[in-house]
């Protein structure tokens, strides 16, 4: 016999707003000492914000956060020029999910199992663009418009995803 268990998350708080309107807040987390969450750092940093960087048209934010960040990687957050803050060790994700307009997952590796933290940032109703490799075991139909999936490696996929999904919140955020 085989059974379904749906991955099952409650969020006790009602899901806030960006509470800067005027800019989207784009977040990662993770443990930065298993080396596949490092390396999706260090892609979002190398192909993702240069290229979204040269092509938003409004303000926004890249925050980032998670145990056991590497000094290799603190040094390229201090050189950075592309509207990074790194929070650090945050307790409480829902506090900063639910703050969120999109939640990024390039992930390249399967290490095996289900985003556990894509689920998150869906159960806080963030749109997730993920690759595939990084949605793998959810079900885009399930998720409706809050799960983009991209090509595991297409760059400019995500970049033209956040620019699509940056002015489509701003609009909501004003409504």
């Amino acid at each position: 016999r085989c059974f379904h268990l749906p991955q099952m998350l409650t969020i006790k708080k009602t899901p806030l707003r960006n509470p800067d309107p005027h800019r989207t807040r784009i977040i990662y987390f993770a443990d930065y000492s298993y080396k596949p969450n490092e390396d999706t750092l260090k892609q979002i940093f190398r192909h993702i914000l240069p290229n979204l960087h040269k092509s938003m048209e409004s303000p926004y934010v890249f925050q980032f956060f998670g145990a056991g960040l590497p000094n290799s990687m603190k040094s390229m957050i201090d050189s950075n020029k592309y509207n990074v803050e790194y929070l650090g060790f945050v307790p409480d994700v829902y506090s900063i999910l639910l703050l969120s307009d999109i939640f990024l997952t390039p992930v390249l590796y399967d290490a095996g199992g289900v985003q556990t933290k894509t689920i998150e940032a869906l159960a806080a109703g963030v749109t997730v663009i993920s690759s595939v490799t990084g949605a793998r075991g959810l079900s885009p139909a399930d998720c409706g418009t809050n799960l983009i999936q991209i090509s595991d490696g297409n760059w400019k996929g995500y970049v033209d995803s956040i620019l699509t999904v940056s002015r489509e919140t701003a609009i909501d955020r004003f409504t």
